[in-house]
């Protein structure tokens, strides 16, 4: 008996090491995605955050007055971003608030301003995927579970990505909901008043805070008090709704300040719900869960669903009510974006992560049915070492086929936008004191080169295509930048003549494959990375 508790325990310590390490890998891409990409934003959602923060910060009023997102990520970010400016003034800039230019398109002004908020939101991310793991653990008695848990989820373009990509309410409210079932996890049956209700009302409120749709993280919680039984059921319910009605109020607290433009924002909010949005619109039931479904299994790969239906199995069977309560908040947040019209893919971010449990626990499964198939071995069956390195290669190579294993290679051999790649290149190659002209649709941050070059940004589509070439050269430039752009109607057709006009007037030096710039976009560049070329006038 004491052989076996040493050897779980060793399990145990061996497994959280792994899940330190595979925190730290993914904390270190996503550091890596971020540094590599400032400072230029990389969704057009984060705006409605960010410049919301800086304008409590500018102007002393925490009345975010718009609620369609919560005053919670706003408040973070404010916190944040007030970070950023000190670590700015301390680098020996101009203290002045009113220094901070920009926080979304064409770039954040001063540059690193949100480089405290976006890491911030990519270790929520990483902390879900942590968070995961453990309750997979004390649910199921699965050490493996924390570690491969997070590998699983690491493997999810989509989860990690959302992450590092931008300051979003989905990453605030997975990373609540995920350690919100984690506290309820590791206190399922407890005594302890506090630990049951109080502390998961307050993770609970937080959760909500985070994304009001996240409401039905409250059923694991009460679930938990009632199946898991003990004294004073009833009165723990009260105090979990309780705590979590306090705790939202405590950080959205114009909830109640302002109550009527915060009634009326989630009564749009509704209503946008139930009526959709251009290209975002699906006709409520099946039509609509059936998206979510798909897009989750393209994320993960199509065959990563045996594993996944095998979790989900061997989880019942292990413990059901820990499966029931575990399950029961992401099915509950399906069903009700299904029910709906409106259709975000991120509006169901809990249930990826959810999935990528179910495909961990199934493939450690898969790993103790196959441990016991080799046991029936003669040679095998008294020799574990052999079995267990044999079951686990098995796994591994089962894991190559069906889950897409390159995606954290592809993370990290990503290249920095495309916008930094030019200007390092500018620096190496081009004479000092050389003139360049580039669009204002390219958003292109100039800065880094004022020192050594003349910048000039015009919009392209003020100038005619066949005197392009003259009046560049009129207004002295040496070098050109030509997007690829995204369409040929209107402003963007005037623009695809002027490249057409010009492509044999200028000597193509390096170009950039990426995203076709969207000129009659109010945000061109809207996912970073635009494509485009560098030339020389001839």
């Amino acid at each position: 008996m004491d052989k076996q508790r040493r050897f779980k325990q060793i399990k145990v310590a061996v497994s959280l090491a792994l899940l330190v390490c595979i925190a730290a890998l993914d904390s270190w891409i996503c550091f890596k995605r971020i540094q590599e990409t400032m400072p230029y934003p990389r969704h057009m959602d984060e705006v409605f955050i960010t410049q919301r923060a800086l304008a409590i910060l500018k102007s002393n009023d925490w009345n975010p007055h718009e609620f369609n997102y919560s005053s919670y990520p706003v408040y973070l970010t404010t916190g944040m971003l007030a970070l950023g400016y000190l670590h700015h003034a301390g680098a020996g800039n101009k203290v002045d608030i009113n220094a901070i230019k920009s926080v979304s398109y064409p770039y954040y002004d001063p540059p690193q301003i949100l480089l405290p908020a976006r890491i911030l939101f990519a270790l929520l991310m990483v902390m879900a995927f942590v968070c995961m793991g453990l309750a997979a653990w004390r649910f199921f008695d699965i050490p493996e579970a924390m570690f491969l848990t997070p590998i699983t989820l690491t493997l999810s373009i989509f989860l990690l990505q959302h992450g590092w990509r931008y300051i979003n309410v989905d990453t605030l409210a997975v990373s609540m909901a995920a350690l919100t079932l984690t506290i309820v996890a590791f206190h399922a049956g407890s005594s302890s008043f506090g630990l049951t209700a109080i502390l998961p009302g307050m993770l609970c409120g937080l959760t909500v805070a985070g994304k009001y749709t996240y409401v039905g993280i409250m059923l694991p919680a009460v679930l938990a008090i009632w199946i898991y039984g003990g004294r004073w059921r009833f009165y723990r319910t009260l105090a979990l709704l309780a705590s979590a009605i306090l705790m939202f109020v405590i950080v959205v607290p114009y909830s109640i300040l302002d109550v009527r433009t915060f009634v009326e924002e989630l009564g749009r909010l509704a209503y946008s719900y139930t009526q959709g949005r251009t290209g975002r619109t699906y006709a409520p039931g099946w039509d609509h869960a059936r998206h979510y479904i798909f897009f989750t299994l393209k994320d993960y790969g199509y065959y990563s669903v045996f594993p996944a239906v095998a979790g989900l199995v061997y989880m019942s069977f292990k413990n059901w009510r820990g499966a029931f309560i575990l399950s029961s908040f992401p099915i509950l947040l399906l069903v009700h974006l299904s029910l709906s019209r409106l259709y975000y893919e991120r509006n169901a971010a809990f249930c990826f992560l959810y999935y990528g449990l179910l495909v961990a626990v199934g493939l450690f499964a898969a790993y103790k049915l196959l441990f016991i198939i080799l046991g029936k071995i003669g040679y095998l069956g008294t020799r574990k070492v052999l079995r267990a390195v044999g079951a686990s290669c098995a796994i591994i190579g089962v894991a190559y086929l069906v889950l897409p294993l390159q995606r954290p290679g592809q993370m990290v051999s990503a290249l920095p936008d495309t916008r930094n790649l030019a200007t390092e290149w500018i620096k190496s190659n081009l004479p000092s004191g050389a003139t360049i002209l580039m669009p204002a649709e390219l958003s292109f941050y100039a800065t880094p080169l004022a020192r050594k070059y003349k910048t000039l940004v015009r919009d392209y589509a003020l100038f005619k295509p066949e005197t392009f070439v003259n009046d560049a050269l009129a207004l002295g430039a040496d070098y050109v930048m030509m997007p690829v752009w995204a369409s040929e109607n209107g402003k963007t057709k005037t623009l695809s003549d002027i490249k057409n006009a010009v492509n044999n007037k200028i000597r193509p030096l390096v170009s950039y494959k990426g995203n076709p710039v969207g000129a009659n976009s109010t945000y061109p560049v809207f996912y970073g990375d635009p494509a485009f070329s560098i030339g020389a006038l001839k």
